[in-house]
């Protein structure tokens, strides 16, 4: 009598069957991989086109409004095709205290307009922890520009460290305790300074020896007059929500720094 046997074709078959199926299953995770990867690729790429879009508009708005001198509201204004921005714009300086936007270099010139002021003045500079005193711990230098029987200059100079002062002759009459102003903690200030009578237009400031970028505040006992306008736009693409900011704060004009170290003149200059 024969035995039975199962058909060794159909447990090939059958094999077969498992060895497509698992193939199949792998080039279908490879290929949505693939596909996904290819979305995040294209998605990542659009909202990068869109950034750029964004930023671009924000300058332009940023741009147009220091131009014109005042805020531009959502709608005002269209450019490229719809991209909604608004420019905002605010008042720095009026108070008695003034941090100076961003940090200054060596003989970097900061100026603080003065006109139609009347009291004292204290000076701050410096980041915090700045001990110890080296020859590149930064002094500050003070111009007073004002008028009082013709124009006029005053320098002050402020250096606390006292290695440097035998040959500089500067005031080493520095405080580097509780020298804060505007929410800013300076490592140095220097005692209230007053003023000489007359009619002061404005202050320039430097910081001298110093080989990194500092802070610069002043402090008046009497509210101190506008200082400029900063300005802030904002842009966002209405498809995709993508919006990019930008900031920047405008102070007054005032003549260059050039005429800190020349003799001027408010009438005609002699010719002869």
């Amino acid at each position: 009598m024969r035995k039975l046997l199962p058909g060794k074709k159909s447990s090939e078959k059958g094999q077969v069957v498992l060895i497509v199926l698992l193939i199949m299953s792998v080039i279908l995770v490879v290929g949505l991989s693939i596909a996904s990867r290819s979305v995040t690729d294209i998605k990542i790429s659009q909202q990068s086109q869109e950034a750029a879009r964004a930023l671009w508009v924000a300058q332009a708005g940023l741009e147009e409004a220091i131009k014109s001198n005042r805020s531009i509201a959502v709608g005002e204004k269209t450019p490229l095709g719809g991209v909604d921005y608004s420019v905002t714009r605010t008042g720095i300086g009026g108070g008695r205290d003034f941090v100076f936007p961003g940090n200054f270099e060596q003989d970097e010139p900061a100026t603080l307009g003065l006109e139609g002021y009347g009291g004292n003045l204290t000076f701050f500079w410096g980041k915090e922890s700045p001990l110890p005193l080296s020859d590149t711990t930064p002094a500050l230098e003070v111009t007073l520009f004002y008028e009082n029987s013709g124009k006029k200059t005053r320098r002050y100079v402020y250096d606390p460290y006292s290695g440097r002062n035998p040959s500089t002759n500067f005031d080493g009459n520095v405080n580097t305790a509780n020298c804060s102003t505007g929410g800013v903690n300076f490592a140095f200030c220097s005692n209230p300074t007053n003023l000489p009578s007359g009619t002061l237009y404005f202050v320039r400031l430097k910081l001298l020896f110093n080989d990194t970028v500092q802070p610069i505040g002043v402090t008046g006992n009497k509210d101190l007059p506008s200082q400029g306008n900063c300005y802030e736009s904002s842009a966002t693409i209405a498809e995709s929500g993508v919006t990019r900011k930008l900031r920047q704060c405008q102070l007054w004009s005032t003549s260059p720094s050039i005429f800190d170290n020349v003799l001027f003149s408010g009438n005609s200059l002699p010719t002869d």
